[in-house]
């Protein structure tokens, strides 16, 4: 392995571990995106509760003419003396009336349950739009602090003596390993341990240079 890539190893490797940090934008998109999902369940569940209820009130309202014309049938045969006519559409009235107040409950509940989800969205929108007009600040203060992070961390990855007294033992190793080769030893430069470390941790490129 050349000196170059020994190098370029190190930094990629200091480069990974600051990038596996958290990343608060990320969280706070990914959880933006869940409540969208959550949003759009919700008012596709409302649509459906919408037209369960619309059916309910359909019904009602059809079981109520059925009932009045039983009623009318009824009153007709009577008056024509058909007493077993008149009864059984007097009993279909009485049906269809207990169909009315069945379908009308059924409409009531579905109302309420209707209500109650249309509060849940539009809290989850009003939600949704309070952390989307918070997004900016706290994208802005995260990447601050990720900022303040890096140029601390590259810092202290720079002027960090166990590290330049690593790659000072690699160098004189390789040196080592071309004298026995019979190479000239005075190709592989030792890098001193002072700040041109940290110019080197920078740009790479120029270390090889």
């Amino acid at each position: 392995m050349s000196l170059q890539r020994i190098w370029d190893y190190l930094v990629a490797t200091y480069h990974e571990i600051i990038n596996d940090a958290d990343k608060p934008e990320a969280m706070l998109k990914r959880h933006l995106r869940n409540i969208e999902k959550e949003i759009s369940a919700g008012k596709a569940m409302l649509a459906k509760q919408q037209l369960l209820t619309e059916q309910y009130r359909r019904q009602a309202s059809d079981a109520n003419k059925l009932a009045e014309k039983r009623a009318e049938q009824a009153r007709i045969a009577k008056e024509a003396g058909e007493e077993e006519l008149a009864n059984r559409a007097l009993a279909e009235e009485e049906y269809y009336r207990e169909k009315v107040i069945e379908y009308e409950g059924y409409a009531q509940k579905s109302t309420t349950q209707t209500e109650a989800l249309r509060h849940r969205v539009s809290q989850l929108e009003k939600k949704y739009l309070d952390l989307k007009d918070k997004k900016n600040e706290l994208v802005a203060r995260a990447e601050m602090a990720k900022a303040n992070q890096r140029v601390q961390a590259m810092l202290h990855f720079t002027t960090s003596d166990t590290l330049l007294k690593e790659f000072q033992r690699i160098v004189e190793m390789e040196i080592k390993t071309r004298e026995l080769a019979g190479e000239n030893p005075t190709e592989a430069k030792l890098i001193p341990a002072s700040s041109s470390a940290a110019q080197i941790a920078l740009n790479p490129a120029e270390g090889s240079s």
